[in-house]
Parts: C-alpha cells; sequence; structure tokens
C-alpha cells in the first residue's frame, strides 16, 4: 500500500475546516496520493480502508474520478460505501460519488458504476 495515501487523508483530518489554504493543500495531497497509482488505491480501499478514511476521502471523489477515469476505482469507492452504511447515512457518500461519476466519469466510468449498482 501507499502510506502516502493515509498520511494525506490524515493531514486532511487534522486540518481546521476554516482554514481553506490548508483544506486546498491537503485535497491536493490526497488526490496526488491516490492517483499516483491507482491500483495501490484500490487496493487500499478494499482492504484497508476506515469508514473514517472513506468519508475524508469523499470531499474528493470528484476529482478522483476526474483525474483518473478508472471504472475500478468508482466501483471500488462504490463497495466501500456499501461496507459501511452508518458512514454513508451520516455523510451522504454514495450521493457524492453518484455525481461525481455522472459529471466527471467518462462512459466506462459510469457504465462500469451502473453495472455495480445493478447487482
Amino acid at each position: 500500500m501507499n502510506p502516502n495515501i493515509r498520511q494525506a487523508i490524515q493531514q486532511r483530518a487534522r486540518t481546521i475546516d476554516e482554514d481553506y489554504i490548508m483544506v486546498e493543500k491537503a485535497w491536493k495531497d490526497m488526490v496526488a496520493a491516490c492517483t499516483s497509482n491507482v491500483d495501490e488505491t484500490v487496493h487500499f480501499i478494499d482492504t484497508q480502508c476506515t469508514a473514517d478514511e472513506l468519508s475524508w476521502l469523499s470531499e474528493v471523489y470528484d476529482e478522483l474520478i476526474d483525474q483518473t477515469q478508472s471504472p475500478g476505482l468508482a466501483v471500488s469507492l462504490y463497495n466501500a460505501i456499501i461496507r459501511n452504511p452508518e458512514e454513508n447515512k451520516r455523510y451522504s457518500l454514495m450521493p457524492t460519488l453518484d455525481e461525481a461519476v455522472e459529471v466527471y466519469g467518462n462512459y466506462h466510468v459510469r457504465k462500469a458504476y451502473r453495472q455495480a449498482k445493478d447487482q
């Protein structure tokens, strides 16, 4: 696993929401860590990502989908949300991912995502 993913998420978690400059930096770091190796990111989400980490990642779902155009990443995020229904209920993770896929995903991302949701 890319340890930078967890470090970037922890950096965001420690950042005060009102510190817009540091929040933007944390978002950029999360996106960079997750997009540097999409296969490692998918593995992290599938096997190690906590519910809390998934919530922090939701802040950059749109950037992750836009920059990777990875059907596997979209499906992995979907499955992680399904595994964490309480976090989804608390933070509306699924609608956030739905919008990111619809707005930023290419045909292949949207198709894989719809197939995952139809199962």
